[in-house]
């Protein structure tokens, strides 16, 4: 099952946006400096689509297990990117010229080539290049965002609260490292409500945050005789966190459930290693071409935050539940699963 998440996120993360993403991390350096600027409008969707798939998926029910009841689910949300999110207009550019709105990485395919001037110095002439700007993995996914399994646990302890936990453990699949553990606590309100616990209503407060780290490695070319700085990666870490109010009516065979709250989270992203990039410069004027390497050329930091607000409804099949639920937040996010547990 754990490898069976793995292989899902990586082949449509990693196979699709990341195979993207580093396609266009190794053109976009060209841009030098404006290369941040660049590859952090092109990301930012994908950032916190992740953020907000995350947060979703945490419960299906108000209702808390008694002590040592337990449940084990397996869900997948996917938060779809709003239009506004599809393309970005840099500004501020020192040396990539200005072409107005640039894809994100969840548009349609079409690249935008961009010229690049680096003004001569001591040390160089005039450096010119042309980059092909990434078009984005729309053509490819059913959908504007990242879908996200999830698979938890959650059993009941004292004082009428559930623990919750997600869990998957370092993963390697064809160059890509995937792990994600995450924690939640769901805490009865019901019982402090006197006679209203009596009827199918339950209400309880949820808070959980998720983890994930990936690495994937790209392939690499002798550039020194160090074997250790011809090593090259890309990192991508989120943290979300959510805290939800939950409420549910819950039958013998079905229950409705709705939650409001707030959903946030931060990402990076980094590219390390050594990556040589290639220019033009004019010498006894001929078009020669330069070499130049970088280290460690991108360092990302994102953030989402966002109000949320959530109706579901959950079909009870004795041990077993299959539910389905619409989030509104930033990015809208729908999820579905099926849970199996007792008590």
């Amino acid at each position: 099952m754990k490898r069976l998440l793995t292989l899902i996120s990586i082949l449509i993360f990693a196979r699709t946006a990341n195979a993207q993403l580093l396609d266009g991390l190794e053109t976009v350096l060209l841009a030098k400096e404006d290369a941040q600027k660049l590859l952090q409008g092109y990301t930012n969707p994908l950032a916190k689509s992740f953020i907000y798939g995350l947060n979703t998926g945490w419960a299906h029910t108000a209702k808390t297990h008694k002590q040592l009841g337990f449940d084990l689910t397996l869900g997948v949300g996917a938060s779809m990117v709003s239009e506004a999110d599809l393309s970005f207009n840099p500004t501020g550019l020192r040396y990539a010229e200005s072409v107005g709105e640039l894809p994100t990485i969840f548009s349609d395919s079409n690249s935008v080539p961009i010229n690049v001037l680096i003004p001569a110095n001591s040390e160089t002439n005039e450096l010119r290049a042309t980059l092909e700007f990434p078009g984005g993995v729309g053509d490819v996914l059913p959908i504007s965002g990242v879908p996200v399994p999830t698979l938890q646990a959650s059993v009941g302890a004292i004082l009428n609260t559930d623990i919750i936990v997600r869990y998957v453990p370092e993963t390697d699949i064809e160059g890509t490292s995937v792990s994600l553990h995450g924690f939640g606590l769901k805490h009865d309100l019901t019982q402090y409500l006197g006679l209203i616990d009596k009827l199918p209503f339950n209400l309880s407060i949820l808070a959980a945050q998720t983890n994930v780290s990936s690495r994937y490695n790209i392939e690499t070319t002798t550039l020194s005789q160090n074997p250790a700085a011809d090593i090259r990666y890309v990192d991508f870490n989120v943290k979300a966190q959510t805290v939800q109010l939950l409420g549910s009516l819950d039958f013998p065979f079905v229950g409705v459930f709705g939650a409001v709250g707030i959903s946030r989270g931060s990402a990076d992203l980094g590219m390390k290693g050594i990556y040589e990039i290639e220019y033009l410069q004019q010498i006894g004027g001929l078009d020669v071409a330069t070499t130049t390497s970088v280290t460690d050329p991108v360092s990302l930091n994102y953030s989402a935050n966002s109000t949320l607000a959530t109706i579901g409804a959950r079909l009870n099949l004795a041990i077993l539940k299959i539910y389905a639920q619409y989030s509104l937040q930033e990015y809208q996010t729908a999820s579905i699963g099926v849970s199996v547990g007792l008590r």
